[in-house]
């Protein structure tokens, strides 16, 4: 256990040294323009990585009240302790289950003491969240905008990864979902869908609906005209036997 200890002390010392974060009011987090930078070598040293399928920067932010911090790939951030230093904490966290495992998507929650932790609730080794204090997370959404041809991007800020839900919109991921092990509805892990092909398609599904539509509309013209013509034929002939 010492030994356990002291390699995640070595760990955190190591992540001391190599995370980046800065601290920005949740507006600022807002107003984040992410389709403003065209490359990998554009992202701003607060971006948390990149999304290769389509093409733009990636940003995570943890936010306590007003004030939000940026989060390094593997979920770190740094905040001032009550002695003003900067410290690492895991905004990496577990979902807390009586008289059972916590339910963890990896292992990236380990931690020693709570002063280790996001949430500050460090228990059997791991960060859980906990029910009375949610976590806020903010995180890029990325979407197609059908009506307008476009691709949009946004910040958007929600609950965190395993916290309660209701629905979609609650969660920082968009995504809530029901958790098989306790039939409760959870925040989910972002899942970054590639879009890259949206565009295309969705175009070529319109031009397919257009020539369908044609072509119906080409064949009942023709059948109204085929009538059309078929009516005054009649009408024709019968007003050539009214003459006879």
């Amino acid at each position: 256990m010492i030994n356990k200890k002291f390699i995640f002390l070595i760990h955190l010392l190591f992540y001391c040294n190599t995370i980046f974060s800065i601290t920005m009011k949740k507006d600022e987090v807002l107003k984040i323009n992410i389709l403003k930078y065209k490359s990998e070598k554009e992202c701003p040293n607060y971006s948390n990585g990149y999304d290769n399928n389509n093409k733009h920067c990636t940003f995570r932010f943890f936010c306590r009240n007003n004030e939000c911090s940026s989060a390094d790939e593997q979920g770190y951030i740094l905040l001032p302790n009550s002695n003003g230093l900067l410290e690492p904490l895991n905004t990496n966290t577990c979902f807390p289950v009586f008289d059972s495992k916590p339910i963890c998507y990896d292992n990236k929650a380990n931690c020693t003491k709570n002063e280790e932790c996001f949430t500050n609730n460090c228990i059997n080794s791991v960060c859980l969240v906990k029910k009375d204090t949610r976590t806020t997370e903010c995180i890029d959404y990325y979407y197609y905008r059908s009506w307008l041809y476009s691709y949009k991007a946004k910040m958007h800020c929600g609950l965190s990864q395993n916290e309660l839900c209701n629905n979609d919109k609650e969660c920082a991921s968009r995504l809530c979902e029901s958790n098989t092990n306790n039939n409760l509805k959870m925040c989910s892990e972002k899942i970054r869908n590639d879009l890259s092909n949206k565009r295309k398609n969705d175009i070529l599904k319109k031009i397919i609906i257009i020539v369908i539509c044609v072509i119906i509309s080409s064949i009942i013209s023709c059948i109204v005209n085929k009538r059309k013509v078929k009516k005054e034929k009649e009408k024709e002939e019968e007003e050539e036997e009214e003459w006879e």
